[in-house]
């Protein structure tokens, strides 16, 4: 028992026509893609004490706002992931140890947030 409906049966001006169609399909969702832009994602940076220090990437705490889980880099070399504790001014290494904020660690940049909310309190 045969098919009536054969792919091989189709006449020539449907396969030209579905083709054109396709085509045109992904020529418009090509230009669709095209067009989007990715959002612009820039490091921000500040000058410390004549360094260069960068976040490269920035997770606060959702249980405690004042803790920020940060990577920074310093001069171009990335640091490993730190949990800087804007409240009581310490960050935590990754191994556990606790060092407290200098002036020249990359403390400000990291809790210039918290800083801006404690700010808008007082």
């Amino acid at each position: 028992m045969t098919s009536q409906f054969s792919l091989t049966r189709l006449p020539l001006a449907t396969w030209l026509f579905l083709g054109r169609k396709s085509l045109m399909i992904l020529l418009i969702a090509g230009m669709v893609l095209l067009s989007l832009c990715a959002p612009a994602q820039a490091a921000l940076c500040r000058n410390i004490q004549g360094r260069r220090i960068c976040e490269a990437s920035l997770n606060r705490s959702a249980k405690n706002y004042w803790e920020y889980r940060a990577i920074v880099t310093i001069d171009g070399a990335r640091q490993p992931q730190e949990i800087y504790n804007c409240r009581d001014r310490i960050r935590m290494q990754a191994d556990g140890t606790v060092i407290p904020f200098t002036d020249g660690d990359p403390s400000p940049l990291v809790c210039r947030l918290y800083n801006k909310r404690q700010a808008k309190r007082s």
